[in-house]
């Protein structure tokens, strides 16, 4: 019987395997079409299916591509903003007590806050030096990424301290006695809020010209750094009018030009070539890719915002049947400079703070009485 059925095998061999082959194609192209609108004759897609896969594969892309970058176009929209209503880059910053007169992510309106836009290309190494006192500073990137602490959150412990932004890539020598941070981009916002000790904010915005900032090139000269006081302006946030529309991408297109792209960036970046915003290059978007970015802005900063005010984590809830929640689960690593452990990146984490907020710390969401001592690290 064997023997018989291995020949009879042998024999419809041909006849058998076309059976499989037209099987196999007939069960997929019903799977297909049974989930989705997605049509395939003969397992090859249709002309229809063709537009609607590219469409919709270049619309998930690009809400990925929108929420990732939403913490660099954060960042650059306080950059334009500093920098359309009188500073100047590595020379002149702002400090201002917030009101309803500024539009900021997030401010504190009991707290002075300065803040100075730097380019570490034309700089190099920048040096803030932090006077003794009530001043809690941080340094983030281009990208809202965590570079260094200062002041009362930092190594210093409120004490006073020199510390060096080395830009991104440097090589150069490091020198002794500074608290040191490596930028992964070219542009940097040094932030510092001012506490007005007995409320007295006016003595706390003075407090400003105590701290100095300088290129680590021009040490022991005089610092020509200083702050203007923008309490009374109306100032405007520019990302409140380009994250629903093309302009978000056209900007964010500004930025890849001309700013530091850290290695771990690549696969978004290359979803961002596929989109047509590439280094070097123009963007140019037609009508229909205009159309997927702008639909895109629109369901992504919806995600986010649902991310941010409606948390599915039941760990955010501080205390049970009451509606408060942490503002963070999960911390920034000194190690990796953002929202994770090392083995990832807590894109959630992201969605969340990036939107609600502006400015990243390694103290965020610490929790315990007296952390501000950072007596933990």
């Amino acid at each position: 019987m064997h023997s018989r059925l291995v020949k009879k095998a042998g024999i419809s061999l041909a006849v058998s395997l076309a059976a499989l082959i037209c099987a196999l194609a007939v069960t997929t192209t019903q799977a297909q079409t049974a989930e989705s609108p997605l049509e395939f004759e003969r397992g090859f897609p249709t002309a229809v299916t063709t537009d609607n896969v590219y469409d919709a594969t270049d619309l998930r892309r690009a809400i990925e591509a929108y929420k990732f970058f939403f913490g660099t176009m954060q960042s650059e929209a306080v950059m334009q903003q500093m920098l359309s209503n009188g500073a100047v880059i590595n020379e002149v910053g702002h400090v201002m007590a917030t009101s309803p007169l500024q539009q900021f992510a997030a401010a504190n309106a009991d707290t002075p806050y300065a803040l100075t836009t730097v380019d570490l290309e034309l700089s190099g190494p920048m040096v803030v030096e932090i006077p003794k006192g009530p001043y809690i500073g941080f340094v983030d990137d281009h990208n809202m990424r965590w570079v260094l602490d200062m002041g009362i959150i930092g190594p210093d412990k409120g004490k006073g301290g020199k510390h060096l932004i080395l830009p991104p890539d440097y090589e150069g020598e490091v020198p002794s006695g500074y608290y040191v941070g490596r930028s992964q981009t070219r542009f940097v916002v040094v932030f510092v809020r001012i506490m007005p000790i007995g409320g007295d904010v006016a003595k706390a915005i003075k407090a400003s010209e105590d701290i100095k900032i300088y290129p680590l090139s021009k040490s022991g000269q005089p610092v020509k750094h200083r702050y203007i006081d923008v309490s009374a302006r109306r100032l405007t946030l520019p990302i409140l009018t380009w994250e629903h529309n093309i302009e978000y991408w056209k900007q964010l297109h500004a930025v890849i030009q001309k700013e530091t792209a850290p290695a771990s960036f690549r696969p978004t970046l290359g979803i961002l070539a596929q989109l047509g915003i590439k280094k070097g290059m123009p963007f140019n978007p037609d009508a229909r890719t205009q159309g997927i970015l702008e639909q895109a802005g629109k369901i992504a900063n919806a995600e986010m915002r649902v991310s941010s005010y409606a948390k599915r984590k039941p760990q955010y809830i501080a205390w049970k049947g009451r509606s408060w929640e942490w503002l963070l689960v999960q911390l920034i690593s000194p190690e990796t400079q953002d929202f994770g452990p090392k083995e990832y990146l807590d894109l959630t984490v992201n969605d969340e703070y990036f939107y609600i907020g502006y400015g990243t710390s390694a103290a965020i969401g610490k929790r315990g009485v007296g952390m501000n001592d950072r007596s933990d690290r």
